[in-house]
């Protein structure tokens, strides 16, 4: 049996200073190994940080995976680069997910090649509704049962419903002894003015369990400060802020490609909001407020990039609409070059959120030197500074967010020298440093940075 080490002060933990940048290099080809990972210096020298973690780390996501007719397993490119990030400092990782079976798409990366073929997967079908949570609810209890008896370390959060992996797996863990990771980044279950009386009533019982399970945890990951001090308090030893990022830092611009980008901006003002057409994501803020001001805005081009269930909602909008701001839906673009390109193109990005969490676009606009126009959450708080990289405006509220785009629409200087100002925060804040980080985290939190 491991015993582990974790009553360091949380001043302790938090002194944490890096003498170089981290950067993970990725190379894919579609006929061979999909990646290549080296971790190197800014002046390509290989780097010796902290040993990877030998303990048997369990990796507990909602993600799934696809598996193909040979029993193949496949990952959507974005969380393949993010397993990938993670095998450098965890030697011994186990991952457990759900599955479906299906044609992965062309995109898709298998995990039966290299570097991921050291990755061991505990798998479990991906449930289409509440009744087949229930009907598999026994097989996936005995399966994260002898997954977290054989493991160490179990890592798990708060993405799955109606039943999250945390659920299961810190009672399990805690009757194990297990060492226990939560990580949270987003708050799904909180109805923060659009869910109905039944939603909430589900969501107030979700947050007693979901604080149960953070407070039971031996280290938890938050990607905002708000949702650390709700979770346990200011001052928890339990408690490290890491915010989510997924940009890459040869994607983050440098002084001189911004200024120039920015010089070219001419005409209207531009502003989009990306994000999925959901209503947690303020999309039905967006909508009641162009319904109620849209014929008091000018000089405003609105694009909506995204996806989701109010779709047909701004469709039918626009079949009527008739204002003088120029509103364009736009489907989704894969996350990379043609996505940041097409970033770059706007003066500011709208994330106008009323749930909790904190958006990753809002790292993905500033690495390109654009502002961001958002609602005054928790998470958006963390990064956007009123006045300074960004404005905020009143969460859920049409007559704020109206405000803030009359003042955008006069106001492309101003939105220029926030975009500059927010590039230079997004520096540093690159995927590959998160999950350096977060191995630092872990090695002070299992005592193994003094045998460095």
């Amino acid at each position: 049996m491991v015993t582990f080490r974790s009553g360091e002060s949380s001043r302790q933990r938090d002194e944490i200073a890096y003498d170089t940048e981290l950067s993970m290099q990725f190379i894919a080809d579609k006929n061979c190994a999909p990646f290549e990972i080296s971790l190197m210096t800014s002046s390509h020298e290989v780097l010796h940080p902290l040993p990877p973690l030998l303990h048997r780390y369990l990796l507990s996501v909602c993600v799934p995976l696809t598996v193909d007719r040979h029993g193949r397993h496949w990952a959507d490119p974005l969380w393949a680069k993010d397993l990938a990030l993670h095998l450098p400092y965890l030697e011994n990782l186990t991952l457990s997910c759900p599955v479906r079976l299906g044609q992965p798409s062309e995109e898709d990366i298998s995990l039966d090649q290299p570097p991921f073929d050291r990755l061991k997967i505990v798998s479990f079908p991906l449930p289409n509704s509440s009744i087949e949570v229930l009907i598999g609810l026994a097989n996936r209890v005995r399966k994260t049962w002898s997954a977290i008896k054989g493991a160490d370390i179990v890592h798990t959060g708060f993405g799955g419903w109606p039943i999250t992996e945390a659920w299961l797996d810190v009672p399990i863990a805690k009757a194990h002894r297990k060492f226990t990771v939560v990580n949270v980044e987003n708050s799904m279950w909180r109805g923060k003015g659009y869910a109905g009386w039944r939603a909430k009533v589900v969501g107030a019982l979700a947050e007693r369990i979901n604080r149960f399970c953070v407070r039971s945890a031996d280290l938890c990951f938050f990607t905002s400060t708000a949702y650390r001090d709700e979770f346990l308090g200011p001052h928890s030893n339990a408690g490290h802020v890491t915010p989510a990022s997924w940009i890459d830092e040869n994607r983050i611009l440098t002084d001189t490609e911004a200024e120039k980008i920015w010089a070219n901006k001419i005409g209207r003002v531009r502003v989009a909001v990306v994000a999925r057409l959901v209503p947690e994501k303020g999309l039905g803020v967006l909508l009641a407020c162009l319904s109620n001001y849209s014929n008091e805005l000018i000089n405003l081009d609105l694009t909506i990039v995204g996806d989701g269930p109010l779709k047909s909602e701004w469709i039918e909008f626009l079949r009527t609409y008739s204002g003088p701001v120029t509103v364009r839906l736009q489907t989704p673009l894969a996350y990379g070059d043609r996505f940041f390109k097409y970033i770059q193109s706007f003066d500011a990005i709208i994330v106008p959120s009323v749930s909790d969490e904190q958006p990753r676009i809002i790292l993905d606009a500033f690495s390109q030197a654009i502002p961001i126009l958002g609602s005054s959450t928790g998470g958006i708080r963390e990064l956007v500074v009123h006045n300074e990289n960004g404005r905020l405006f009143r969460p859920n509220d049409p007559q704020s967010l109206y405000n803030i785009l009359s003042w955008a629409a006069q106001n492309r200087p101003s939105l220029r020298k926030f975009g500059m100002s927010a590039l230079k925060l997004s520096r540093g804040r690159t995927h590959e440093n998160m999950h350096a980080e977060r191995h630092v985290i872990l090695c002070r939190a299992l005592d193994l940075d003094r045998q460095a």
